[in-house]
């Protein structure tokens, strides 16, 4: 089977005041936050557990590392993104990108 570089892209999660998106391929799994409009304990707690929730779906259907892009420029998403435990990576495209590694014990 010839690989592609297209992808596709799922809601994960969506509530009033948060959404998780996921961009995916045989090669890579990103996520897309594109509605966090504000910044609560029960927004960044609803983000921790869909991302766990996520890193295990993940790592079970082969993933090695999950990561999110965040548009340039988007500070309360970049906020989020890192207190849920991402690491920043660089950018690219006008995006910045997170990585988290996805391990056994996760």
């Amino acid at each position: 089977m010839e690989s592609t570089q297209h992808t596709k892209r799922i809601t994960m999660y969506e509530s009033d005041s948060l959404q998780i998106d996921a961009e995916y391929n045989e090669f890579f799994f990103i996520l897309h936050l594109p509605s966090v409009e504000k910044l609560t304990k029960s927004i960044y707690l609803a983000g921790l557990q869909k991302l766990e929730e996520i890193k295990d779906f993940a790592k079970t259907i082969g993933y090695m590392s999950v990561y999110a892009a965040v548009y340039d420029g988007d500070m309360l998403t970049s906020k989020l993104i890192g207190r849920l435990g991402m690491e920043y990576k660089g950018s690219s495209d006008g995006f910045h990108v997170y990585e988290v590694v996805l391990k056994e014990e996760d």
